[in-house]
């Protein structure tokens, strides 16, 4: 991977994990790209993540909790990260998402908010490359969970963190 790149911006959103699964959407692209959304694009080098247009699946490692999500835009591959210690396990995958109109948001498979945090590519119908990097953080469910109906903003559980890396 090239040392060169620069981080151009990134955001943090907390979000809600269902039955082990995340999503990251394009709101704006459904229905309005020239790819099947039932095809499956590209599923990288291992099978918890799953790319199609406008939609990126990412199976956790725990059913319900909430966590960091971490988008970061870079000028080019990004470059390795090295992790702390503090993870138990780190997971990569590679990838490319179809992008219509390049403004992502993490959404609960469920239950999705009205109005979550939108991360802006800058571009429109782009095929972009993608690293998924999901960190867990925890050996195990705790047997208590935070209060989240009571917590504004949300928090994360800190058991995992998925980290989304896109470039052109």
């Amino acid at each position: 991977m090239s040392t060169n790149s620069r981080l151009l911006k990134k955001m943090c959103d907390v979000a809600g994990v269902q039955y082990s699964l995340i999503q990251i959407m394009d709101w704006e692209g459904p229905g309005n790209s020239s790819v099947n959304t039932d095809k499956e694009i590209s599923e990288g080098d291992h099978n918890w993540v799953v790319s199609t247009s406008n939609l990126v699946r990412i199976e956790t490692n725990f059913d319900t909790q909430f966590l960091n999500v971490w988008f970061e835009l870079w000028d080019g591959p990004p470059v390795e990260l090295d992790f702390e210690e503090s993870a138990i396990e780190t997971d990569v995958w590679v990838g490319i998402l179809e992008s219509t109109s390049g403004k992502l948001s993490a959404v609960e498979i469920t239950d999705p908010r009205e109005s979550p945090p939108v991360f802006d590519l800058g571009k429109e119908g782009i095929r972009w490359n993608m690293r998924v990097i999901l960190r867990t953080l925890v050996e195990e469910e705790p047997d208590e969970w935070n209060d989240h109906e009571e917590a504004e903003p949300l928090l994360s559980d800190e058991l995992e963190e998925i980290i989304l890396q896109f470039w052109e």
